[in-house]
């Protein structure tokens, strides 16, 4: 006599079993979620925007300077000083002597094999202004 087979759950004979499949991960965010903007801290957390020590080397102005060794950005506080927020060499060439600041000038030079691109700003009435002097 033939038995019929027992039906077992599914994978009930992979257990301990490597079988190729994914273990579940976190779950994932929700749609509405996606591409919002973060919270950050309460707002009883934040800074006094009239209190002068707490405010004096935030950034306030940006600016983006392209050059040919490559492109800065840069910002004033409202007490005029300087600051290097980012950089990005263009392709050949690095960043060196970099004094990102806060300071008077905020300074870096660009440097390839065949030449090199200072960039300085400092700040004019609170807003960035770059100067740039490129080596050929």
């Amino acid at each position: 006599m033939v038995r019929p087979r027992k039906e077992r759950p599914p994978h009930s004979d992979d257990a301990g079993r490597d079988t190729g499949a994914v273990a579940p991960g976190p779950p994932m965010a929700d749609p509405a979620e996606v591409g919002a903007e973060p919270t950050g801290p309460a707002p009883s957390a934040l800074p006094d925007p009239d209190d002068s020590e707490s405010s004096g080397d935030r950034p306030r102005a940006r600016h983006v300077e392209r050059t040919p060794g490559g492109t800065v950005v840069a910002a004033c506080a409202r007490n005029g000083q300087a600051s290097l927020l980012s950089w990005s060499p263009a392709q050949g060439f690095r960043a060196d002597d970099i004094d990102d600041g806060p300071d008077d000038e905020a300074e870096l030079t660009f440097e390839s094999d065949e030449r090199d691109v200072d960039v300085t700003v400092e700040c004019r009435d609170r807003k960035p202004h770059a100067t740039i002097d490129a080596d050929n």
